[in-house]
């Protein structure tokens, strides 16, 4: 665990350091696949400043909501400087309406659009996993696994390391190699695949990990919500992604209506 780091009088968060590395690897890289999607490294720049700026302050105030009794009690804290306080479902939805609204306002397609920015987004759900990491938080339950993570004198799963390993899984997994295909499946996908896939990929690891975290939000005492959200999103992906994949002799794409500028 690294939560700071200390360069001389300067004390930096690594957490967040490591957050905003991912996301500039992210997006130079979504910038580098982005023709294969019709778009310019230009305009992924914009789309990404568009959704990072609304993303934060949807995130915070997502959390803000959730905890609210503590937010009532210490104010200021509303805007305080930390990454932890960040509530990623809620900065995700905030972030894809900004950018849904913005490329409808440029003529965009919105699956192209959203497809272009998978590559932004994998390498970011790697980087959330090493900033756990560094932080010490998204602790797992206590386990006697040779591999525990020693902390507060109990071994426990080092779901940290799972989930930055299952991030990058589904990177591979989806990672552009060529226009108008998945990932390393290479099977053929209509506009909005990539992005459908990732969301079913992305939800099945969160139901994996959810399973060794040691803290959870809990609906009516019992009900995980984490799972409950990521089962939802995973069934909705599924038949997305089905309905766009392309077998023999079909088209790769359809009429969007829309042309990209």
């Amino acid at each position: 665990m690294l939560p700071t780091l200390q360069l001389g009088p300067l004390s930096i968060q690594t957490p967040g350091l490591i957050l905003l590395a991912a996301l500039w690897i992210g997006v130079s890289q979504a910038g580098r696949h982005a023709p294969k999607f019709g778009l310019s490294s230009v305009m992924i720049d914009n789309i990404t400043l568009v959704g990072l700026l609304v993303g934060i302050v949807g995130g915070r105030a997502s959390y803000v909501l959730q905890n609210l009794p503590a937010f009532t009690r210490a104010p200021l804290n509303i805007i305080a400087l930390n990454p932890e306080l960040f509530d990623v479902w809620g900065g995700l939805l905030a972030a894809a309406l900004a950018v849904l609204i913005y490329t409808q306002r440029k003529g965009l397609g919105w699956a192209e659009t959203f497809d272009a920015l998978m590559p932004a987004a994998a390498v970011v759900m790697v980087g959330l996993g090493l900033s756990h990491l560094a932080a010490g938080s998204a602790y797992g339950r206590p386990t006697d696994l040779p591999w525990g993570l020693n902390l507060w004198g109990v071994p426990r799963h080092p779901t940290q390391v799972y989930e930055t390993l299952l991030a990058l899984g589904v990177g591979i997994l989806i990672w552009p190699r060529e226009a108008g295909k998945l990932g390393v499946f290479g099977w053929g996908v209509r506009p909005g695949g990539v992005f459908w896939g990732f969301l079913a990929l992305s939800a099945l690891a969160r139901i994996v990990l959810e399973t060794f975290l040691a803290e959870q939000t809990l609906w009516l005492g019992w009900l995980p919500a984490g799972q409950v959200i990521a089962w939802g999103i995973l069934a909705v992906g599924v038949f997305a992604v089905g309905r766009r994949l392309v077998f023999v002799d079909e088209p790769l794409s359809e009429p969007t209506g829309v042309t990209n500028g």
